[in-house]
């Protein structure tokens, strides 16, 4: 007996002794390593593989009778390595990560993998130390200097990083915005990736000692990521915050450099000799935008540099940005006020959501800001309101538990507003609000490919139909370029090539019921008293949760991030009509605006005016501003993308290999059969933009104005329209196509919708009674039969 307790001593001492010692190695870095830029691996494409490129679009051109044709060369300005925050955590194997895909991965991605002709690196630069820049910067020299011929590149890579601005509300939200550069040495550049200073930083750092001490021991094999990642998250915030006030160019180069709006961003940039392209996206994202968000102030606040705010991104992996709707997530009541120069967030003061007021101490004294005041709408034809959901969710109940009917009602009130007035944390007023109760609240029931949560008041369609009247009797607007991205988290440059969905390379979720509950365990912090106000709150599931949004430490563990996964698409494409294939020439194309955007697929698109009005009646490409007296006429024509074979080409495997094609390609590159998918139909948008103040832009924004069926039995598709009312309208007007592919099945492009809206059984009950949601974690593996629409 004594022998088995002497031995069972031991052995907990030496258990004990383990689980110190594992403590003590991911808290102190103990054999960890810096993560690096990464290596380049591949090679520079053969000429051939360029020529062959050249060649397949010169022979579409052909059978469109395309004259003079530009080259049309496809690109990807929003690619994120595991230098993001987001993206290291993400890659972690309890995440549901597959492993850390430096910036070096983005190099042979975009060039052998996806086949790209242009990509940027945007990585965020809230966690973009100065170390982490100088080695971006020395890996995209590295990428341009594999090609041989610099006038006729295989793959062009541009600098550039993301500004990742998140404000509490309408008045302090500025949005995401992707800075790219058009040079690279470090004379000309920024010193510095320049973030935003916002509650973006503290969010994305926050490193709770609890549940992270536990992922080591839950995934003991991937112990060295643990410790690596808590070096990453050390090496980010022991680097200082730069002086206010001082020029960029006179700040050290070991600090962290911060503007507040974008205004303050495009004059820090303005200091360096690059040009460069201030590019927004997101703005119709609700996991971040405040609710009842729109464009207005950033359209005042672009005056200043119109020129570098001219791009928009329209689509992404997060979905599709474009199409405006009248309906709101929440009715603002009174709007409040812009705050253009005070950084602040809702833990930092008093918040009064009655008088719609947040008091905080500034320079000593009291400073009472005006947030506005809102209340949650009833529902529309075509959309319901997640708060109004909320409520319902509260009132079924509070029935169940056998509450008088008053109580339950005065209840599903109070709910509607405590959602609405906490926003993007709204949904945790609801206990146990599941994905199943919530169904398409909140959701464009009749977007293509709708962002999470959608905000209309952030997309294209409402800032091209805006107009801001300036005192002087001038008037400003936006004169957008649409591109397309991937915003991709793992270095996949243009990952849209295939709907690679079981071996997707983003968007992943935690793998086991288990994991998914350590991973959302309440956060401690050594040294800190810090309770989530959320549990505290809490009393019972029919009874919503009143938490105090002042005492909420914001982070991805209190936004809908589990369902944002369900929304997650593969990603957008650039296209630019370029005079060659060189940097010059692209970064020329993209300042003409001669781009578009697509959903992934390499469509072919011409979009001309061809009456110009001048004496030889001149073309003019997609992108052009011009002045004209009489009706225009417009000439669109559209080639389907390539079919895709499986598999790589024997390129990439030459320049790679086939083990880094199996690791960093998944084994499925963009791999072009000689098939060409039909071009099915084409539409017209035509926006009017306002013609005096707060005009309502409902009836200014026309989708579809005209459509055109193709012939199918055609392998492109052309179409020319006159606009015959111009001449009367005495307005300006924007116009813009689209070019709609046949159907083809795509991941997620639905996101949360009624599966069965079409079907027998769902007419039969009058409704929707089952809702398909795709988290892309255990409880919705991966699965392209599934997730696909």
């Amino acid at each position: 007996m004594d022998m088995i307790l002497r031995v069972s001593a031991y052995i907990i001492v030496l258990l004990l002794l383990f689980i110190v010692s594992v403590i003590l190695i991911v808290n102190k870095g103990i054999f960890s390593e810096n993560l690096g830029p990464g290596e380049i691996f591949g090679k520079v494409n053969t000429q051939d593989f360029v020529i062959d490129k050249i060649a397949r679009q010169e022979v579409a051109g052909m059978e469109l009778n395309i004259s003079n044709p530009k080259q049309i060369l496809f690109g990807d300005f929003h690619v994120h390595s595991t230098f993001s925050a987001d993206a290291h955590i993400a890659s972690l194997p309890i995440a549901g990560g597959s492993s850390v895909h430096p910036v070096a991965d983005a190099c042979d991605f975009a060039r052998h993998c996806s086949a790209l002709d242009f990509w940027a690196i945007t990585d965020h630069s809230e966690a973009t130390n100065p170390k982490r820049w100088k080695e971006t910067k020395e890996i995209i020299r590295q990428c341009n200097e594999l090609n041989i011929d610099k006038n006729n590149p295989d793959c062009v890579a541009f600098l550039g990083f993301e500004w990742t601005q998140v404000g509490p509300n309408r008045g302090s939200h500025w949005g995401h915005h992707n800075v790219i550069l058009k040079e690279e040495q470090d004379d000309m550049v920024p010193a510095r990736a320049i973030a935003s200073q916002s509650l973006t930083r503290d969010a994305m750092l926050q490193r709770p000692e609890w549940p992270n001490v536990l992922f080591p021991f839950l995934d003991l094999k991937n112990l060295k990521r643990y410790i690596d990642i808590g070096r990453y998250f050390k090496e980010t915030t022991k680097v200082p915050v730069c002086e206010e006030g001082i020029p960029s160019k006179e700040l050290p180069e070991d600090c962290h450099e911060e503007a507040i709006n974008p205004l303050v961003l495009a004059e820090k940039v303005e200091e360096y000799e690059s040009d460069y392209l201030i590019i927004p996206h997101g703005q119709t994202w609700g996991l971040y935008t405040p609710l009842g968000y729109t464009l207005d102030k950033s359209l005042e606040l672009s005056k200043r540099y119109p020129e570098k705010f001219d791009l928009l991104e329209i689509y992404s992996g997060h979905g599709n940005s474009e199409e405006y709707r009248s309906w709101r997530s929440a009715d603002v009541i009174r709007d409040g006020e812009p705050v253009l120069d005070q950084y602040f967030s809702f833990q930092m003061g008093e918040l009064d959501f009655e008088q719609g007021t947040f008091t905080m101490e500034v320079d000593g004294e009291d400073a009472v800001f005006d947030i506005g005041t809102q209340s949650c709408p009833e529902p529309s034809d075509n959309y319901v309101p997640l708060c109004w959901r909320a409520g319902e969710v509260i009132y079924e109940r509070c029935i169940a538990e056998n509450n008088p009917q008053e109580e339950c009602e005065r209840r599903m009130i109070e709910t509607r507003q405590l959602v609405v007035d906490r926003g993007r944390t709204g949904h945790n007023v609801v206990p146990n609000f599941t994905n199943d109760e919530k169904g398409d609240a909140g959701q464009c029931r009749d977007c293509y490919s709708p962002a999470m949560n959608y905000v209309p008041g952030g997309s294209a369609q409402y800032g091209l139909a805006l107009t801001k009247f300036d005192e002087d009797g001038t008037k400003h607007r936006f004169r957008y370029g649409f591109i397309g991205s991937s915003d991709n988290h793992q270095a996949a440059a243009g990952s849209g090539y295939k709907e690679i969905f079981a071996t997707s390379v983003d968007g992943s979720g935690p793998t086991s019921e288990f994991k998914d509950k350590v991973l959302h365990m309440e956060r401690v912090y050594l040294g800190d008293e810090y309770e989530s106000p959320i549990w505290k709150a809490y009393s019972a599931d029919d009874i919503p949760v009143a938490f105090d949004i002042n005492e909420l430490r914001l982070g991805f563990n209190v936004i809908e991030w589990a369902r944002q996964r369900g929304f997650y698409t593969t990603g957008g494409m650039a296209a630019v009509h370029s005079e060659g294939r060189s940097k010059e020439q692209i970064w020329e194309a993209l300042k003409r605006h001669e781009t578009y955007a697509t959903s992934g697929p390499r469509i072919l698109l011409w979009f001309n005016l061809v009456n110009d009005g001048s004496s030889k009646d001149v073309t003019k490409p997609m992108g052009s501003t011009v002045t004209l007296k009489h009706d225009p006429t417009f000439e669109v024509k559209a080639m389907g993308s390539f079919k895709q074979k499986p598999g790589c080409p024997e390129d990439a495997y030459r320049a790679l290999g086939e083990e880094r094609v199996h690791q960093l390609c998944y084994d499925e590159c963009y791999y072009p059969s000689d098939e060409r998918n039909k071009i099915t139909r084409i539409e017209v948008v035509r926006v009017l933009p306002q013609v005096y103040e707060d005009q309502p832009v409902d009836e200014r924004i026309q989708d579809a104005w005209k459509t055109h069926y193709c012939d199918t039995t055609q392998t492109g598709c052309s179409y020319t329209f006159t606009d015959n009312e111009y001449s009367d309208l005495k307005t300006d007007v924007s116009y813009y196509v689209r070019a709609i592919e046949e159907p083809s099945l795509q991941i997620n492009v639905k996101g949360a919708h009624c599966a069965d809206h079409d079907s027998a059984e769902g007419h039969a009950h009058g409704g929707c009674q089952k809702f398909k949601l795709c988290t892309q974690d255990w409880k919705n593996p991966r699965d392209f039969d599934m997730c696909a629409s």
